[in-house]
């Protein structure tokens, strides 16, 4: 059985919390689904999408190493209370 999700477009300008925002429903995804390979993202340059590859690790090992950082997270990505641990399985 598939699940769809709303598609999601951020048109905004530089600076504005775009990446931040992505990350975090893609996290969510990420916990929902535990595939990457089921999940889409998509962006309009290499760069862009190096950053945001960067920025999804990043807050995950953030999450997986500290207590306050995995409740922002679960705040961020409106996820229920998911603790370091969870957060170390997710990024491996």
């Amino acid at each position: 059985m598939t699940a769809y999700y709303d598609n999601w477009m951020i048109k905004a300008s530089a600076g504005s919390g775009k990446t931040y925002s992505l990350v975090s429903r893609y996290i969510r995804l990420l916990y929902k689904f535990r595939a990457p390979a089921q999940i889409m993202a998509l962006t309009f340059t290499r760069k862009a999408a190096g950053e945001f590859l960067e920025s999804i690790l990043e807050r995950l090992l953030e999450a997986a190493t500290d207590a306050e950082k995995a409740q922002k997270l679960n705040e961020d990505a409106k996820l229920p209370n998911l603790g370091q641990a969870d957060y170390e399985q997710l990024l491996r």
